[in-house]
């Protein structure tokens, strides 16, 4: 019986992000519409904000951050904070 190699997955996953030059990743962008650093593995507490940002981490570990929206908006119209 085989096991699956999670870290290899996730470094390949991290290969197939970074060959997206278009797109997601360039060691150094001109602005910060791409990531400048892909990881795999979850990130510690500190190097969450270390630079260099934007950064992307592919991880199935614990959650990191959950980002939610701080303003509902409609057709430029806001319909308040949201309360999740």
């Amino acid at each position: 019986m085989t096991s699956l190699d999670f870290y290899g997955i996730k470094e390949r996953i991290v290969e197939i992000l970074k060959a997206d030059t278009t797109n997601l990743w360039d060691s150094t962008p001109s602005s910060r519409t791409k990531f400048r650093k892909i990881e795999a593995g979850s990130p510690s507490p500190k190097s969450i904000q270390e630079p260099p940002l934007p950064r992307c981490w592919v991880t199935s570990d614990d959650i990191v951050a959950i980002a939610r929206p701080l303003m509902v908006v409609d057709s430029n119209a806001s319909l308040g904070e949201n309360m999740m």
